[in-house]
């Protein structure tokens, strides 16, 4: 019989400033976005506490802050990226957010998925599986 996981999701805000500079449209100009979000991590059912909580949101909250809202809200992305798009960005900070688990003790945790969302309407989602992926909104 294999192990049963459960999914949890939280969502994050931040704001940034970027301009893309081999861009051929307004994007080549400096401007900002309200940025979102949404990380799904997944845990082992067997690790869950005697309080019924697999892993904490506050230990999401905590990795994520740390390696994503505290790094780029209210900064210049172009500082962090040669090519600061939401395709770029969003793969540096899934990594980013495995190590700060790890470095919580929580590696046993997955990071399941992350979506970024540029404006209500466009985002990137990682990663991605060959056969595609959902969309749904927030």
């Amino acid at each position: 019989m294999s192990e049963s996981y459960v999914g949890l999701t939280k969502l994050f805000k931040f704001e940034a400033a970027h301009k893309l500079p081999e861009y051929v449209g307004k994007c080549a100009h400096l401007h900002g976005h309200s940025y979102k979000l949404k990380v799904t991590v997944t845990a082992p059912r067997s690790k869950m506490q005697a309080s019924g909580v697999v892993v904490d949101f506050d230990i999401i909250k905590l990795a994520v802050n740390s390696a994503v809202v505290d790094v780029y809200d209210h900064k210049y992305l172009n500082d962090f990226f040669q090519m600061p798009t939401a395709e770029n960005m969003i793969a540096q900070m899934h990594d980013d957010v495995v190590k700060a688990l790890n470095d919580l003790g929580y590696g046993w945790v997955h990071v399941a998925r992350l979506e970024l969302w540029e404006t209500d309407t466009c985002s990137a989602v990682y990663p991605v599986s060959i056969t595609g992926a959902a969309t749904e909104s927030l």
